[in-house]
C-alpha cells in the first residue's frame, strides 16, 4: 500500500482507545463513527499497537464477509506497511476458511458462536456492534459470555431501535462511548475536511402513507408494508418523480420494502430507460455482478432490500431514494450512509425520501433516539418548511433551504420530554488532554491543529504560522501562550516531536453560539 497517514478521526478514535485504559477504564468501550471515516482501519490501527507492545491474542468478529474482508485487509496491509510479522487467519464457513491458531482472527459470528473454545483470546473488537442485543440468548451474547474478555465495539450507529444508546441500553454489553462523530458539529467537521460528502434533500412529489400500519419490533410491520405500499401505480408515480435526475445523477441507490417490491422497482425503473438491477437475498443469479455492473456505471440503479445498508463500498453512489419506511434509526442512518463515500468530482448526495423517514427519525447528524415505554405517546413529531414544502422532525432548526424555524424557548412535545433546541452558549470547559496533528491542505502550508478533548468532546484549534498575513501574527501570538520553554523549530513535524514543550490549559473559553464551536482563551494551572 501507498504511504499510510492516519485521518483526523481515525487517528482520534486511536488516541481515545488508548486512552481510556491509560485513565483506568475497566469496562467495554464503544467507538462511533460515521460511514465513510474508515473505521476499519481503526481497528488495524488498535490490532497493530497491541502486537508492538504487548502479548494479545485478538478476535475481530462481524456479521458480514464483506466487513471481515474489509477488516482483514487494513491490519494486512498495516502490517505490510510497518514490515511487522503477525500470524493472522479468518474463519468463516461462507468463506470457506477455518483458519486456528493465529494471534489475531477475523471470524463471522454466524460460523464461531457455538465454538468459543476454539478461540483463546485475550480481546475481543465486535464491528457493526449495534447487532449486539440486550437479550443474553443471542449470538453474540452467547460468544461474549463465553470468552469472557473485554470487547471494544465499533459502529456507525451506536444505538438500537426502542432500546437508545447502547452504552446505557438496559442489560447492554457497553460500559463507555469513547469517541463519536455523530454529532452535529462533528459532522459538520468531517465534510469542511472533505472526509464525507454532504447529503442534500429535494422535495418529492409523493409521499408513502404509512397511516394503520402496525409495528412489530418497534418498526413497521413489512408484510402490511408490502401489502399497503407495493402498488403498481404508486410505483410509477415515484418513478415519474425520479425521471427528473436521469441525466444529471448516474448511481442511484434504491431501498425497497421486500423481495417482490425491490423486483418491481427495478421493473419499473427498466421500462422507463434507467438502467437497472436488483440485488436480495435469494435472488438466483450473482448478486456480486450485480454489485460489480453497478459500480463500474453499467447500471444506473441498483435495488436492494436490506443487504447493502452495511459493509458495501461504492463511492460514486450520488442518490440514495428510499422507498422503505422504517421507524429503525438504525436502518436510516446505515442507508444514508451508503451515499457518503467521497469520490473525485462528488461535493454531495441527493437524499430522496419518498418513505418519509427523515421527518420520522431526524437528521442523520441529530437522529431521534427513542427508548421503549419512555415518554407519551402522541401525534407525529413532524413540520413542514413553509419557504420549500420539506418535511423535517419537529426539533430541525434550519431547512435545507436555509429557512430558520422559530420555537419558544422550551417547546414540549406530545411523545416525550424533549427540549427542541440546545441552548447555545459560551462556557469555560475543563480540559482533560490535548492531542497534536499536522493539518494538511493543497496549496497551502501545513498548520499545527490542536485538539482539546473536554469530557467526550474535541474542540479543534489550527496554529497557523506560515500561512502570512494576520492568521500567523494571531497564531504566533497563541502559540507563545502555550509554549513552556522555547525551543528550535522549522516546521510543523518539529513542532510535534517537541509537543511536551507546550503548556496542556486547564481551561478553555468556547463560544458555542456560533455554527462551529471556537476556542476564545485559556486557563492554565499555576506551577
Amino acid at each position: 500500500m501507498k504511504d499510510f497517514e492516519p485521518r483526523i478521526p481515525q487517528q482520534e478514535a486511536f488516541d481515545s482507545f488508548f486512552n481510556y485504559y491509560k485513565k483506568g477504564g475497566k469496562g467495554n468501550p464503544l467507538i462511533a463513527m460515521q460511514t465513510g471515516l474508515g473505521k476499519s482501519y481503526v481497528v488495524a490501527m488498535i490490532l497493530i499497537e497491541m502486537i508492538k507492545t504487548s502479548k494479545a491474542k485478538v478476535l475481530v468478529v462481524t456479521h458480514s464477509e464483506k466487513v471481515l474482508s474489509q477488516d482483514y485487509q487494513a491490519f494486512y496491509d498495516l502490517l505490510c506497511h510497518y514490515n511487522i510479522y503477525c500470524t493472522l487467519g479468518k474463519y468463516s464457513a461462507k468463506l470457506g476458511l477455518k483458519e486456528l491458531g493465529n494471534r489475531v482472527t477475523f471470524a463471522s459470528i454466524n460460523s464461531i458462536y457455538r465454538k468459543p473454545e476454539l478461540f483463546d483470546v485475550n480481546y475481543l473488537f465486535v464491528d457493526e456492534a449495534h447487532l449486539i442485543s440486550d437479550n443474553e440468548d443471542t449470538m453474540y451474547r452467547k460468544l461474549i459470555t463465553a470468552l469472557d474478555v473485554k470487547v471494544c465495539g465499533l459502529t456507525a450507529t451506536p444505538f438500537r431501535t426502542g432500546k437508545g444508546y447502547l452504552h446505557k441500553m438496559e442489560n447492554g454489553i457497553f460500559t463507555d462511548l469513547i469517541y463519536d462523530t455523530n454529532t452535529p458539529e462533528k459532522f459538520a467537521e468531517m465534510i469542511e475536511l472533505g472526509y464525507i460528502v454532504k447529503p442534500v434533500r429535494d422535495n418529492t412529489s409523493v409521499e408513502m402513507d404509512v397511516s394503520k400500519i402496525k409495528k412489530t419490533g418497534g418498526d413497521f410491520n413489512l408484510k402490511g408494508l408490502s401489502l399497503k405500499l407495493d402498488r403498481e401505480e404508486l410505483t410509477t408515480r415515484i418513478v415519474d418523480d425520479l425521471m427528473r435526475y436521469k441525466d444529471s445523477h448516474k448511481h442511484w441507490m434504491v431501498f425497497a420494502i421486500d423481495k417482490k417490491h425491490c423486483e418491481n422497482i427495478s421493473e419499473e425503473l427498466n421500462k422507463r430507460g434507467i438502467k437497472s438491477d436488483f440485488v436480495h437475498s435469494t435472488k438466483n443469479e450473482d448478486t456480486d455482478e450485480a454489485i460489480k455492473e453497478f459500480r463500474d456505471g453499467n447500471i444506473q440503479a441498483l435495488v436492494s432490500v436490506m443487504m447493502l445498508t452495511t459493509g458495501v463500498d461504492i463511492p460514486t453512489i450520488d442518490v440514495i431514494v428510499m422507498m422503505r419506511p422504517t421507524s429503525s434509526v438504525v436502518i436510516h442512518i446505515q442507508s444514508i450512509g451508503r451515499g457518503l463515500r467521497t469520490n473525485p468530482g462528488k461535493t454531495e448526495c441527493l437524499i430522496l425520501d419518498y418513505a418519509g423517514n427523515v421527518a420520522r427519525n431526524g437528521p442523520i447528524d441529530n437522529p431521534i433516539i427513542k427508548v421503549k415505554g419512555k415518554g407519551k405517546k402522541g401525534g407525529e413529531m413532524t413540520k413542514t418548511c413553509p419557504s420549500c414544502e420539506l418535511k423535517h422532525h419537529i426539533s430541525v432548526r434550519i431547512c435545507e433551504c436555509g429557512h430558520e424555524f422559530t420555537f419558544e424557548e422550551r417547546l414540549e412535545i406530545n411523545s416525550g420530554e424533549l427540549s427542541i433546541i440546545k441552548e447555545k452558549v459560551k462556557v469555560w470547559r475543563k480540559v482533560d488532554e490535548a492531542y497534536y496533528y499536522i493539518h494538511s491542505k493543497p496549496g497551502k502550508p501545513d498548520s499545527l491543529r490542536i485538539e482539546y478533548l473536554c469530557g467526550l468532546r474535541r474542540f479543534p484549534m489550527w496554529i497557523t504560522l506560515y500561512h502570512g498575513g494576520s492568521a500567523s501574527r494571531n497564531s504566533n501570538h497563541v502559540f507563545g501562550r502555550l509554549k513552556k520553554e522555547s525551543f528550535t523549530y522549522n516546521n510543523i513535524g518539529d513542532i510535534i516531536s517537541n509537543k511536551d514543550k507546550l503548556r496542556t490549559p486547564s481551561e478553555i473559553y468556547i463560544d458555542e453560539t456560533e455554527k462551529y464551536p471556537h476556542i476564545e482563551d485559556f486557563k492554565f494551572e499555576r506551577l
